[in-house]
């Protein structure tokens, strides 16, 4: 299952670094990674163009939907899904969510993930509050443990849609 990770982002480098590894080291799959870089005057559009990721660019920030949208033209695979640029990603995350997609009748269908946050998330566990203090073992040990139920109507991303 090949995806077009979307992630647009305005300044917020340190974050987007995170992000970035969690996706490389926690996806089964190879996706194909596109961030809208709106600004980018803290060095994200240096680091995107030197790490060879596909990305839109704004001199402003156009908003989210525009961003969005324009990295979303860009795309070529079949599953989209749009994540924020302060997300770090499970271990086989993708694994998960194409298990969700084959029991699924048609392509009609709109997937999120669950939100794990150090407060105001759909689960409340502090893993640390800023990537400096972000503690990866902690995170991973809560995933391999977590046995929350599957919920229905969720909008939290991110999220998944076909083409």
């Amino acid at each position: 299952m090949e995806i077009s990770i979307i992630c647009p982002t305005f300044n917020n480098l340190k974050y987007i670094k995170l992000f970035i590894e969690s996706i490389i080291e926690n996806s089964f799959y190879k996706h194909e990674l596109i961030l809208h870089i709106s600004d980018g005057s803290d060095g994200t559009l240096e680091y995107i163009k030197k790490n060879d990721i596909k990305f839109t660019y704004s001199i402003n920030n156009i908003g989210l939907c525009s961003a969005v949208n324009k990295a979303v033209n860009i795309s070529t695979k079949k599953f989209i899904l749009y994540a924020h640029d302060d997300m770090f990603f499970c271990k086989n995350w993708d694994k998960y969510l194409e298990q969700e997609v084959n029991k699924l009748k048609d392509n009609l269908f709109y997937l999120s993930g669950t939100n794990v946050s150090h407060k105001d998330g759909l689960i409340n566990y502090n893993c640390g509050i800023s990537p400096e203090d972000f503690d990866k073992n902690k995170f991973d040990s809560f995933c391999e443990k977590d046995s929350s139920k599957d919920l229905q109507g969720s909008h939290w991303a991110p999220h998944l849609i076909h083409k």
